[in-house]
């Protein structure tokens, strides 16, 4: 008996018969029913961004100063990323007092660097961060000064903003045969070589500034890309751009047309709260109703109404109270959902900008912040670490070490003072007692150091070490003894080096 294929009836105009008429293997790629108006253009990362980012850029800063959820998610970004700052960790174990020599004078420069004279450098770190999330980027330009300056180190840094950096502007390489991109200056083996700025900010001209110099805002100057720190976020993860875009840009139209929506719904709430009823005249009146205003030039008139009054009515007129529509049980699910598609947007938990919502347990609320900070901890590694704290640092101690500030002894050298890592500040317990003790098990079985964990609190363990000796030396002087005192060990206390020594 022949075997017989099986027959399968197919739709005429289904989409696995579309897929393959027009040779699309994934239906996403297909030109034909939902995807029929999918416009994708496959523009290059900087043609992407570069004809749009002025219009992201200003629409950005408009919506933060205006709309107060996205000036939170500024706000919260910075706070999140830098806190009260993110440090430098010394590593030089072999030379304690070098090191403490480093430390006191960073802490001081760092109340001297801003050339604004406003900022310590956590507060430039913190206005970076934020100016990032506002404007993708921010520039940082190391501004040298005289040893007669009086600063610890002949140091300063300037935060110059995005628009100093112009995007479509006809640029002369600083170096024939450079390549030049959005005001970024490459050689011809790609690496950075100049960053052109505009000697002033371009929106200041005309804002009451009477010494302005109008021709500063078109004279570009070629800065060698060494001595300026570009911060700038890649949320689309593209190879090769040159700038930064705005933390809002998905969220921007979303945030604008919910602030119409939900102000829209505040203006009715309030006109029909104004309004208390109606009056119906049978027939029509020469004169205004009792307590009526006259007609203005339009022929219209209005009735002055205030709480608790009632309203004395002619013969034949007949009031009507207002019953106005409330808006129902879906205006809390709808800005739920709508807060929750911003905050997807700008890669902020829902919990983090409105708050925790009801009946969300406490186990759920901990796994939801730990994975925000593993977003935080790659912005705090890839964006203020990489592209701001180590150039500034290894800045610092060249030009500590050339103006004399640091002396380096004998088997230092500069390298040893590169290396260096940066802590931010604690996250802060969710669950105190059981997080403490989880890191005291794992000092107890090897599984980190207590130098670890006294770093991921922000702390430095030699000074942690440091207070500790301090504080048992002026507790025993003083004859007191607390649950945290440490004594000395004594020869022979220790039951481990009693078992080594009888073998």
């Amino acid at each position: 008996m022949p075997a017989h294929k099986p027959r399968v009836r197919v739709r005429a105009g289904s989409v696995s018969v579309k897929a393959a008429v027009s040779g699309a293997e994934y239906e996403a790629a297909s030109g034909e029913g939902r995807g029929a108006n999918w416009a994708a253009p496959q523009t290059g990362p900087n043609a992407s961004l570069i004809n749009n980012l002025s219009t992201l850029r200003a629409r950005s800063r408009q919506a933060v100063r205006s709309d107060g959820w996205a000036a939170d998610i500024v706000s919260k970004f910075s706070r999140d990323v830098v806190g009260t700052g993110i440090k430098p960790l010394l590593q030089l174990p072999d030379h304690p007092e070098l090191k403490r020599k480093i430390q006191r004078l960073w802490a001081r420069w760092c109340r001297q660097c801003d050339t604004f004279g406003r900022l310590d450098l956590y507060g430039m770190q913190s206005l970076v961060a934020g100016g990032t999330a506002a404007a993708g980027e921010m520039f940082i330009r190391f501004r040298p000064r005289r040893p007669e300056d009086g600063l610890a180190v002949p140091l300063q840094l300037e935060a110059i903003e995005a628009e100093q950096v112009p995007l479509l502007y006809p640029i002369v390489p600083a170096v024939p045969g450079n390549r030049i991109v959005a005001g970024i200056e490459r050689d011809q083996i790609g690496r950075r070589a100049y960053v052109h700025m505009l000697r002033r900010h371009p929106g200041e001209m005309g804002a009451g500034i009477w010494d302005y110099d109008a021709g500063s805002t078109i004279e570009t100057v070629a800065v060698p890309a060494s001595s300026v720190c570009h911060v700038a976020l890649n949320p689309n993860f593209r190879a090769g751009l040159e700038r930064g875009e705005p933390l809002l840009t998905r969220a921007l139209i979303k945030l604008r047309e919910l602030d119409a929506y939900d102000d829209a719904e505040l203006v009715r709430k309030k006109a029909t709260a104004n309004i208390v009823g109606w009056i119906t005249n049978p027939t029509d009146t020469s004169g205004p109703v009792l307590g009526e205003d006259e007609p203005d030039d339009r022929g219209d008139s209005t009735m002055v109404l205030q709480p608790g009054t009632w309203q004395m009515l002619d013969p034949g007129q007949k009031p009507e109270l207002s019953q106005p529509a409330e808006v129902g049980g879906s205006y809390d699910p709808f800005l739920t959902w709508q807060f929750r598609w911003i905050c997807a947007s700008v890669g902020m938990p829902y919990e983090v900008l409105v708050g925790p919502t009801s009946g969300m347990s406490d186990r759920t609320l901990r796994q939801v912040l730990i994975e925000y900070r593993r977003g935080l901890e790659a912005y705090q590694h890839n964006l203020m670490v990489q592209q701001m704290c180590h150039p500034i640092w290894e800045r610092w101690i060249d030009t500590a070490i050339l103006s004399g500030a640091i002396e380096l002894p004998a088997g230092v050298e500069v390298e040893d003072l590169y290396d260096v890592r940066w802590t931010p500040p604690s996250w802060g317990y969710l669950q105190p007692v059981q997080e403490v003790q989880a890191n005291e098990l794992a000092v107890k079985n090897g599984f980190k150091s207590r130098s670890e964990v006294v770093s991921e609190a922000g702390y430095d363990s030699e000074d942690v070490d440091s207070e500790h000796a301090r504080d048992n030396a002026r507790a025993e002087r003083m004859g007191l003894r607390y649950a945290s005192s440490t004594a000395a060990p004594t020869p022979g206390s220790n039951p481990a080096a009693r078992a080594q020594a009888r073998r």
